[in-house]
């Protein structure tokens, strides 16, 4: 899969517009920060994820927090210049390790 520019702004109506993100890549990213933070039992405070449009996305974690077998992070969800309810909200995710019976 190539990866595309998020950088390059989107052009509509002859005005070009700053690109943001989906909350699903915002629950995405938290839920993939959680994890690893989990597993590796330390805090993570940048975060990687691919869209399914091919674009990968590095974000800033807020909030993260381990507690034994749980940790929980935060995206920031930016909409960039095409802003919908959500924009500037944090969304979490909580991974917690249980053991397999």
């Amino acid at each position: 899969m190539s990866e595309l520019s998020f950088d390059a702004p989107v052009w509509r109506h002859g005005k070009a517009l700053r690109k943001g993100y989906t909350t699903g890549s915002c629950a995405t990213a938290a839920a993939k920060v959680a994890a690893l933070m989990v597993l590796r039992q330390h805090l993570i405070h940048q975060v990687s994820i691919v869209t399914p449009s091919g674009v990968t996305l590095c974000l800033n974690v807020e909030s993260p927090h381990i507690e034994g077998q749980q940790a929980i992070a935060a995206i920031r969800k930016d909409g960039g210049d095409d802003v919908d309810a959500t924009h500037g909200m944090l969304i979490f995710a909580r991974v917690t390790l249980k053991r397999q019976r």
